[in-house]
């Protein structure tokens, strides 16, 4: 088993356009507890160029403890964003491992990678 460690996350409510000005929403701080692990180079060479470039981790967390969230389709909310090692990074996707893991602790994954635009 690998070990937990806490992070802490931002979460963006949607924002809106103010007079064709975009204003981003409130933010709130997430607690997540979690194990970060790098992507293995064979697996980051499959992600968009624009996501691999600043590089990229899974976080694995217990299944129902933490929602983190991707950008909404429709662009109004961000995704949230976590601290690790100083650095700012944002969920690119989630995916839910729970149907391959029989007969062992269901987790999910996410995606986190760096090179977060402001």
């Amino acid at each position: 088993m690998l070990a937990q460690q806490a992070l802490t996350g931002i979460r963006y409510a949607a924002g809106s356009r103010v007079e064709g000005v975009w204003t981003p929403g409130a933010t709130s701080v997430l607690s997540i507890t979690g194990t970060m692990r790098p992507m293995k180079p064979y697996h980051v060479q499959f992600l968009p160029a624009s996501v691999r470039s600043g590089g990229a981790w899974k976080l694995f967390v217990k299944a129902g403890e933490t929602v983190l969230r991707t950008t909404s389709p429709d662009g109004q909310t961000q995704a949230d964003r976590i601290t690790y090692e100083g650095q700012e990074l944002e969920v690119h996707s989630v995916k839910d491992n729970t149907a391959h893991t029989s007969g062992k602790p269901h987790h999910k994954y996410i995606l986190v990678v760096a090179g977060v635009d402001e």
